[in-house]
């Protein structure tokens, strides 16, 4: 027997879709496992783990937008809901096939979903970290409770990210014999090389702005012989990425500092002329090291990065963790496009 049709019009859609964005969001929810992504190795299985597990994310998210208070003054806040209300009701409505081994090309329309809504989120974290500057600027005394909130909102992101980037790679990526990719994940990720690359990134991007530069060095202890770990490569590399953007970002500026108060000592000792001629001769090529240390055992792998940037200033320390404090002078629209200003150069 073939399938009934049946006509909806559009206010009973909405009806059942706000239906069930609510039952989604009621779901218990499980932490996305390592192994839930290297088991979903074919386009079938990925397809089968985001239509399982994404709907109830982006519902959950809906709702926690929904549970603070004030929410809908936050212009910001407004937009997060509206990218998180069409991203689930476009998943409801594009179910993947039901085959019992659907290839690539079974998939095209459900892959555009994909597609669209990685790209319709790709602001969330600017928005949000503009939301939580608002927020706290405005009502000081509920800064934990914003904290806490965008705790919540953002381990959920972290969940997003990965299922959506792990349907993207299986899709594109053309299985090699000699591959040892699973999707994102690396079966044999070398930690020691992952800092290598964003060591080498971090001072080519230093040497495009013209200034001064910072020599970050690699090091490793001889546990280190070969050791590889199933890991997702891009996640530790911009992890590194960014703590060695801050380090270098200190690291010059102390060097700067100094620079200056040996410049200015020397002025009071010289003549002008001396004083510009000690003055240019003293500035540094290259600050630093920055070192980045790894080390393993059989459970564990390290990695340490220190320099001498001189330090988090005390009057910082209780405000670093927090989401809306930053030393960038960015504005956050300069982040929309998927950057965030949420980390970055300090």
């Amino acid at each position: 027997r073939g399938l009934a049709q049946v006509s909806l019009s559009l206010d009973r859609l909405k009806q059942f879709i706000n239906a069930e964005l609510i039952y989604f969001a009621q779901r218990p929810t499980q932490p996305l496992r390592l192994a839930d992504i290297v088991q979903a190795s074919t386009p079938g299985k990925v397809a089968k783990l985001v239509h399982a597990e994404l709907p109830g994310l982006f519902a959950a998210r809906v709702k926690h937008i929904e549970s603070l208070e004030g929410w809908q003054q936050v212009p910001e806040l407004q937009t997060l809901h509206e990218i998180f209300s069409d991203s689930f009701r476009e998943l409801r409505l594009a179910d993947p096939p039901f085959v019992e081994d659907p290839q690539i090309s079974d998939l095209a329309e459900y892959s555009q979903v994909i597609y669209s809504l990685r790209k319709r989120h790709r602001s969330v974290t600017a928005l949000l970290g503009e939301a939580m500057r608002k927020m706290s600027r405005e009502d000081p005394d509920e800064e934990s409770r914003f904290q806490s909130w965008a705790d919540t909102f953002m381990h959920s992101r972290i969940s997003t990210e990965m299922l959506t980037s792990h349907y993207v790679a299986i899709i594109e990526t053309v299985p090699a014999e000699a591959s040892t990719a699973v999707g994102i994940v690396d079966m044999r990720c070398n930690p020691r090389q992952i800092c290598e690359e964003a060591a080498a990134q971090v001072m080519y991007s230093l040497s495009k702005t013209g200034g001064s530069l910072v020599s970050i060095e690699v090091q490793e202890t001889d546990t280190m012989d070969d050791l590889e770990i199933p890991y997702i490569p891009r996640y530790l590399f911009y992890i590194v990425q960014e703590l060695l953007r801050n380090s270098a970002k200190a690291t010059l500026e102390a060097a700067h500092s100094s620079l200056s108060s040996s410049s200015s000592s020397a002025s009071s000792s010289f003549s002008s002329s001396a004083s510009s001629s000690s003055s240019a001769s003293s500035s540094p090529s290259a600050a630093g090291p920055v070192t980045v240390t790894v080390c393993a055992d059989q459970k564990q792998v390290a990695i340490r990065i220190s320099d001498y940037g001189g330090g988090v200033p005390s009057g910082n320390g209780s405000q670093i963790w927090s989401y809306q404090f930053s030393t960038s002078e960015q504005p956050y629209e300069a982040y929309l496009d998927g950057g965030s200003p949420l980390s970055g150069w300090g």
